[in-house]
């Protein structure tokens, strides 16, 4: 994937994907984010592959990949052509 691919598609979904950081920890950037979905979608591999590959804990990735799925899909409709 190109970088300006990968930049059409943050600039796309980034608002629907950013979360805040808390006193707690650091919230995971939107470009790993999308790194990690578009990962687990060209190769297929594992979330627990994944979770080393990122450094991002196994039950983060879990919600990560449907929530950033469901943002590609609802944002790239208007791309999507139905004959």
């Amino acid at each position: 994937m190109s970088k300006s691919d990968f930049e059409f598609l943050l600039n796309a979904i980034g608002p629907r994907i950013t979360k805040r950081d808390t006193n707690m920890r650091s919230a995971i950037p939107i470009t790993t984010r999308l790194a990690i979905t578009l990962r687990f979608v060209a190769t297929g591999d594992s979330y627990r592959t994944l979770m080393y590959l990122f450094k991002v804990h196994y039950s983060s990735i879990c919600c990560i990949v449907p929530e950033v799925c469901e943002a590609l899909i609802d944002s790239l409709k208007e791309f999507i052509k139905v004959s």
